[in-house]
């Protein structure tokens, strides 16, 4: 099913022109031009490599500020946490590391649901999301 890079609606097989927006079609691309993100590969760089670098599967997927921000917060977590454990304030220091661990399962989630958003949009429109 042909879309419009112009307008981004979906047309019948075999036309040449939009019938949305009246645009040409370029019909001797049947797919998007952009390859598709794999969502296995952006959840091993999220689960396995996040156990370290929190935010590179959101990197992957072009989300590079995200990736960035989840990084940092990873690094500053996990400063915190080791820095209470060896102090007498042992509590605080496990607050950090279970806040550290939320951070870690909530951005595998997170590039779980952004990997399906990119495929999904980049299917229908042609064009990546961001």
């Amino acid at each position: 099913m042909p879309f419009c890079k112009n307008c981004g609606a979906h047309n019948d097989q075999g036309t040449s022109i939009c019938e949305n927006c009246g645009a040409a079609l370029d019909v001797s691309v049947g797919g998007p031009a952009l390859p598709l993100k794999k969502p296995r590969v952006s959840l091993l760089l999220a689960g396995l490599v996040g156990i370290l670098f929190m935010g590179m599967g959101q990197v992957y997927l072009g989300r590079m500020g995200r990736g960035i921000v989840i990084l940092f917060s990873g690094v500053l977590t996990g400063v915190l946490f080791y820095s209470f454990m060896v102090t007498a304030f042992f509590s605080i220091g496990i607050a950090f590391g279970l806040l550290r661990l939320f951070l870690w399962i909530w951005q595998i989630y997170d590039a779980k649901k952004l990997t399906e958003r990119y495929n999904s949009v980049l299917e229908s429109t042609g064009k990546a999301p961001w």
